[in-house]
């Protein structure tokens, strides 16, 4: 008999979590239509920023003379934050995506607030061709140390593995990883990598569950293949951390 899932966690560790929809389109979209949509979400959404991104090119000059880049902050879309800032809607030129911030409070909560914003896009821009759609979660993890010391081994069963060496401890690391889910088709990534708090170990564990595939986005509503997605990464959550790993957050 299968043993009960630990899930949801009385202690989640996610520090931010996001639903994200890409769209192409025939022909570029202008800027003010992505800030005119923005005033059907003020309501919930009053704070609003623009989104820029730099890209720096180097131009081939005379050998003597020093390079100069020249950089080009090219505009991306709005963002537009709930007044605490913990909940963010982007509408881009080329997607949309909903982020939430910790205190994480459920899928359903999240769901449903990103599904009604995107509706919103989806109306503004009924001419965008989807072409991925994703969820990813960030999960910031913090082991004790035992006599100034961690064994990774003791807390993660994927991506990182400690040397029997007690001369060549592990100092940093970054462990980057793909998966294939063999039933639905979707990719998944999933990362480790260290940070540096005090008096503990710091890892950030990022798990992104996403599609590519037409046949998997022809559906009318992309949205319908994300509950398919939280599975995927809950399943993988689970696998990626031992008993003792999980223990931390219960």
């Amino acid at each position: 008999m299968a043993l009960p899932s630990p899930l949801p966690l009385k202690n989640p560790p996610i520090i931010e979590a996001l639903l994200d929809v890409q769209v192409a389109f025939p022909h570029p979209i202008e800027a003010q239509r992505l800030k005119d949509l923005g005033e059907v979400v003020k309501s919930a959404y009053p704070v609003v920023k623009p989104q820029f991104m730099a890209t720096i090119q180097f131009q081939p000059i005379p050998l003597q003379a020093p390079a100069k880049p020249s950089i080009d902050q090219g505009f991306r879309g709005f963002s537009f934050l709930s007044e605490d800032e913990k909940e963010i809607v982007q509408f881009r030129l080329d997607g949309f995506t909903f982020n939430r911030l910790a205190p994480y409070i459920s899928w359903e909560d999240m769901y449903k607030k990103a599904f009604d914003a995107w509706r919103h896009y989806r109306a503004g821009f009924p001419e965008g061709r989807v072409t991925r759609v994703a969820t990813k979660f960030l999960n910031k993890i913090l082991i004790p140390f035992d006599k100034g010391r961690v064994d990774l081994d003791d807390y993660f069963a994927v991506g990182i593995k400690d040397l029997d060496d007690e001369t060549l401890p592990t100092v940093n690391f970054m462990s980057q990883q793909r998966f294939l889910d063999s039933v639905s088709g979707y990719g998944v990534d999933l990362n480790l990598s260290r940070f540096l708090p005090e008096q503990q170990l710091g890892v950030i564990l990022d798990i992104e569950v996403f599609t590519q595939d037409p046949s998997h986005l022809a559906a009318a509503e992309p949205f319908s293949i994300l509950a398919t997605m939280r599975e995927i990464k809950n399943s993988l959550f689970l696998k990626a951390l031992t008993p003792k790993g999980l223990d931390l957050f219960k």
